[in-house]
């Protein structure tokens, strides 16, 4: 007789029930940690994509000068009774045309303030080297020719205001805390009014200087260009909007300090 095949039970071995069930919450276990995974990262791109969403940074700006008023209040009363504390060519420059000090002078008062603002670079490069810092040396914001009158203007306006507010500052010479303190709120008033300018009407930022001395420092001269006539004339207008027209603006504002002081009939001086 042929050897009979077995039947196949239709019962299920317990064991094939638990492989079965263990792969079944295998795959629920699976499903539920794809759908954390997917939750989690969703909520990572949706901020990622609210923090992309960033409003217009006015504080930083307004903090600057904020900073400058108690620097310029601390070294002018330091130094008032050694140099008069003006240490901006602007200043300078507006002392020298207001026969406040004499040309010789007030050349080596420039050459001195451009070689500490060369000496204070040197220092941040140097701390910046020591610590490792991948961050950049300061530099301004590069200027084309469709920006340079406005940058130029901006520039001009705030070394008035300032030359305005330090040349009132010297009828107060003989007491060092409000000779410092007008020279600090001077700076600060300036700077307002110029990132209020620049920032509001023009939407320009690290524009300004108002101290040619700085300027020099904080990179403005261009050191590569397609050919020589447009190195040239990117020097030109590097040196007209960050050097030149601030020093036409400082002599501008001890000429209107001079004129209002003799309107009023003022005699101190």
């Amino acid at each position: 007789m042929a050897n009979k095949k077995p039947k196949k039970s239709g019962k299920i071995s317990n064991s094939d029930e638990k492989v079965r069930a263990e792969t079944k919450s295998e795959k629920v276990v699976s499903a539920k940690v794809k759908g954390v995974t997917t939750t989690k990262t969703t909520k990572k791109v949706v901020k990622k994509k609210s923090s992309t969403k960033q409003p217009k940074v006015i504080a930083s700006g307004i903090s600057q000068p904020l900073y400058a008023l108690f620097i310029y209040i601390a070294i002018t009363a330091a130094v008032a009774g050694l140099s008069g504390a003006h240490l901006n060519p602007l200043i300078t420059a507006g002392m020298m045309a207001s026969r406040r000090v004499s040309a010789i002078r007030g050349v080596l008062y420039i050459l001195g303030q451009i070689l500490g603002a060369w000496f204070g670079l040197l220092i941040i490069n140097g701390v910046r080297i020591v610590s490792g810092s991948e961050a950049e040396l300061p530099a301004m914001a590069a200027i084309d020719g469709d920006g340079f009158w406005v940058t130029a203007l901006i520039e001009m306006i705030g070394s008035f205001i300032f030359a305005f507010f330090f040349a009132r500052a010297t009828v107060y010479k003989r007491s060092t805390l409000t000779y410092a303190i007008m020279i600090g709120v001077g700076y600060l008033f300036a700077s307002l009014i110029v990132i209020m300018i620049s920032t509001n009407y023009y939407t320009l930022q690290n524009n300004f200087m108002m101290n040619p001395a700085v300027a020099l420092m904080y990179q403005i001269i261009p050191t590569g260009a397609d050919s020589f006539g447009q190195l040239m004339g990117d020097l030109a207008i590097a040196l007209c909007t960050y050097v030149a027209l601030p020093m036409v603006g400082g002599v501008l504002g001890f000429y209107l300090s001079d004129f209002s002081q003799r309107m009023s009939g003022d005699p101190r001086k």
